[in-house]
């Protein structure tokens, strides 16, 4: 099985400092959602950021949500071989299904998620999305055979890389920044440490040469 983990995504709810600020009010109006059920984008919320601490990390649902799109679609995991994880910036662990069809629409996808923050699970009656709380990193990844992490200073790889990590290790693990800037908050503990270019790129231009390698090693 390979196991790709969007690690430290920036998904989440309205932080309690933000909740009264006069474009987060209306935006929750306009949503007919409270302030606190609302997710955090700097998209929308760029004003009330200000001043945040860590605002430059954090809200940026889009990020998880193209990597979601690109996996969940992918070959490899309509053959069975995928599993996916996102961990969040404040250590919750999302276990994806399989079978879950992420929606296109950046606007469904934050309701999805407002959901399920709250929820702990979507859809409740038969979740393709789970969430466990206080999962640090670390936990996350231990036991889940060759971990690999893409970060910039790590050797150069490309698809070739990959796929050879894929044939030679029947569990693999790809821990994947779904950050939008900086470094890693607490570095994974990975065997082996890759960078796809020189310069950097967004993470899903990152996923692309990694997942074209296991598909070319397990298809």
């Amino acid at each position: 099985m390979i196991t790709v983990v969007l690690a430290e995504a920036a998904l989440e709810l309205m932080p309690p400092e933000l909740q009264r600020h006069p474009k987060v009010v209306a935006r929750a109006k306009k949503r007919r959602r409270a302030p606190e059920r609302l997710l955090l984008d700097q998209a929308l919320d760029h004003e009330a950021m200000r001043g945040l601490p860590g605002a430059e990390r954090r809200g940026r649902p889009d990020i998880a949500h193209v990597c979601l799109l690109l996996l969940q679609d992918s070959p490899l995991n309509a053959a069975g071989h995928l599993r996916v994880l996102i961990h969040t910036q404040d250590d919750a662990l999302i276990s994806v299904d399989p079978s879950t069809r992420i929606m296109r629409n950046g606007a469904k996808f934050a309701t999805l998620v407002e959901d399920l923050l709250r929820q702990g699970e979507v859809p409740l009656e038969s979740p393709l999305l789970s969430l466990r709380r206080g999962v640090p990193l670390s936990e996350a990844l231990r036991g889940r055979g060759l971990v690999v992490a893409l970060d910039e200073g790590g050797e150069p790889a490309r698809t070739a890389a990959f796929e050879a990590l894929a044939r030679e290790h029947e569990d693999l693990t790809l821990a994947l920044g779904a950050f939008p800037r900086g470094a890693w908050r607490a570095p994974p503990a990975a065997d082996r440490v890759l960078r796809v270019a020189d310069a950097p790129l967004s993470a899903w231009s990152a996923l692309v040469p990694a997942l074209a390698g296991f598909e070319d090693a397990r298809l």
